[in-house]
């Protein structure tokens, strides 16, 4: 009962999270270009990215000790209900601008932080109650799959929000506002709904033993000892160096590009589909060989987008600049295709089950702390050099990402090892594999050696002489 159970929860998973990537392409794929909208600063984008980055982990870490005393679907279930209460505020609020009436652009990202906060109060929630339905060797192949389908509708739901903002942006400028409000509300629309599979989800006996609780303090004092901690660090030093520059790519492309909203989403449909065509390749390998190994591979690739970015700065007509810029996301949709799966898989594989979904909420707050710093450092730097430059400073703080994230990525070749289980999984399977080749390669030489056998030869000529 309880496999069949698991496995109509597997599929309202899936369902479910197509309705969070259609929720994802309509709204949170253009809320940079909603603020850029608004003719907010890249302070103020910094600002947007560092404290919902910051925020969402908070929220985490309130979200697995809620897991003490309340049921895992329940605090999911709240979440996703919150989500949507913060994404109606959002479209109200919108409207209200729209109407002329004076609300503080900072209140509006207050609202959004408070939307991924919300959402992440539910994360752990989540990674536990997974962990315990999909089998540890499927892990893979199943995120790949989920992932895969969401892209899809992810990247449907951002062509047709695209066309409707670029169709008012060219007829009826003056209502753009009210086209992300909207949109705004036809999300909160889109979360609600959520709450109906997660009501269908099977959830296993859980008991969350008083040992399994531990201080932040003694997490971070661990780190450096740990296979696992050792891993937060670096991917949070990644965090850091993508976000020294990632917040502010949206605002080159609309404010110094002027770019179009189709054009804006043509590049993240390139990611999205980059993405897509490689999830179930990335799934596998890491099924097969671990996720130390794809997280190598991706985190060199992300590296080597924003010095590609760079070279934007040598083209002078702004449809080759978009041209370029296609391949650059298509080895970035492949990148952190692969970096996403590989992180989720080395998780669950690294960390015991009690333990998964506060040491998740741990590492994100650390990784969240190092984004708030990363993304405050671009901002500085790119006000600091702008005059100073003769190019765009945001490529300047590009280079500086590349750079560093390369740096850190290098690190992961010698300080983070695939988990010891996995790693005599992965023996048990080589050995199983060079058996089958051996078998293989003595049956081929049998079969061989009679085929041509000589008088096996004169003999079957006879026979057809006779």
């Amino acid at each position: 009962m309880n496999e069949k159970e698991k496995n109509k929860t597997q599929i309202y998973s899936v369902k479910e999270g197509v309705i969070a990537n259609i929720a994802i392409g309509s709204s949170d794929t253009f809320i940079s270009p909603f603020f850029i909208t608004l003719k907010i600063s890249s302070f103020g984008l910094g600002l947007l990215s560092a404290i919902s980055n910051i925020i969402g982990p908070i929220f985490q870490i309130i979200g697995s000790y809620l897991m003490k005393n309340k049921p895992r679907k329940e605090i999911i279930i709240k979440s996703v209900l919150f989500q949507s209460i913060s994404y109606f505020l959002l479209g109200i609020l919108t409207v209200l601008i729209f109407l002329k009436l004076e609300i503080n652009i900072y209140w509006l990202i207050l609202i959004f932080s408070m939307y991924v906060g919300l959402g992440s109060l539910g994360g752990p929630a989540w990674i536990s109650l997974i962990g315990d339905i999909i089998e540890k060797e499927k892990l893979g192949q199943f995120f790949a799959f989920r992932n895969s389908i969401g892209i899809i509708a992810s990247t449907l739901a951002g062509v047709l929000t695209g066309l409707f903002l670029d169709s008012l942006k060219l007829f009826f400028k003056e209502f753009i506002l009210l086209g992300f409000a909207f949109i705004f509300l036809f999300t909160s629309i889109l979360h609600f709904l959520r709450i109906f599979y997660f009501n269908k989800h099977y959830e296993p006996e859980f008991k969350i033993e008083p040992e399994n609780y531990f201080s932040f303090i003694s997490f971070i004092k661990k780190l450096p000892k740990t296979n696992f901690g050792r891993f937060v660090i670096i991917t949070s030093l990644i965090s850091f160096a993508v976000n020294i520059s990632g917040p502010y790519y949206n605002l080159y492309i609309f404010r110094d590009l002027q770019f179009s909203y189709i054009q804006f989403l043509i590049l993240n449909i390139v990611v999205s589909l980059a993405s897509f065509f490689t999830f179930s390749i990335w799934g596998k390998i890491i099924d097969h060989y671990g996720s130390v190994d794809v997280l190598r591979a991706s985190s060199f690739l992300i590296s080597l987008v924003p010095l590609l970015w760079f070279f934007t700065i040598f083209i002078d007509n702004n449809y080759l600049i978009f041209i370029f810029l296609i391949p650059v996301h298509i080895i970035a949709g492949i990148g952190w295709g692969g970096y996403g799966l590989a992180t989720t898989s080395f998780l669950y594989t690294a960390v015991s089950r009690p333990k998964r979904h506060l040491c998740s909420a741990y590492s994100s707050l650390i990784a969240g702390f190092c984004t708030l710093v990363g993304a405050f450092l671009g901002s500085a730097l790119i006000e600091i050099f702008k005059f100073i430059l003769p190019f765009n400073s945001i490529m300047f703080v590009s280079v500086i990402s590349g750079i560093l994230r390369f740096i850190f990525s290098f690190m992961l070749l010698f300080l983070v090892k695939e988990p010891l289980e996995i790693r005599k999984s992965l023996f048990e399977a080589i050995k199983r594999d060079i058996i089958k080749i051996e078998n293989f390669i003595v049956d081929f030489v049998k079969i061989s050696i009679y085929e041509i056998n000589p008088f096996k030869i004169i003999s079957r000529y006879r026979k057809k002489r006779k």
